[in-house]
């Protein structure tokens, strides 16, 4: 397949960070990349701004109420055979509520070093190598 007729998702996710540990999400068996683990975030919708994607996609998938978007750590690119990726990746300050989890299997918060050691989606552990090497 051409590279100009792969499908394009441009994606955020946010750094969910507690005692110095990040929140990660585990996802369904039966989502693409099922099974795998990544950072909590999603697709941007159209019209919708990153913030208020990322803002969306917390509560959709975490209960949490009124996310505050912070920086943008950097962005990741990752692709296959069908799919190319562009993952925008927030610090996430605060938000309201107690992480729960209501579209993932599993979630946990982890070290970027125990992180590694998960079975990542393949952006994910570009981000996870990022963070590990810039804040270890």
């Amino acid at each position: 397949m051409e590279n100009s007729e792969k499908k394009h998702l441009d994606v955020v996710a946010g750094l969910i960070i507690r005692d110095g540990h990040a929140l990660f999400c585990q996802r369904h068996e039966h989502d693409s990349f099922g099974g795998l683990w990544e950072l909590p975030g999603g697709c941007i919708e159209a019209g919708e701004s990153h913030a208020e994607a990322l803002t969306r996609e917390l509560k959709e998938e975490l209960g949490i109420e009124n996310a505050v978007v912070g920086r943008l750590v950097e962005t990741f690119s990752d692709e296959n055979e069908e799919l190319h990726i562009d993952v925008y990746l927030y610090q996430i300050y605060r938000f309201e509520g107690e992480p729960q989890c209501l579209e993932c299997r599993d979630m946990r918060f982890a070290t970027f070093a125990e992180a590694l050691l998960l079975d990542l989606a393949p952006c994910d552990r570009k981000m996870v190598t990022f963070l590990h090497e810039a804040f270890s």
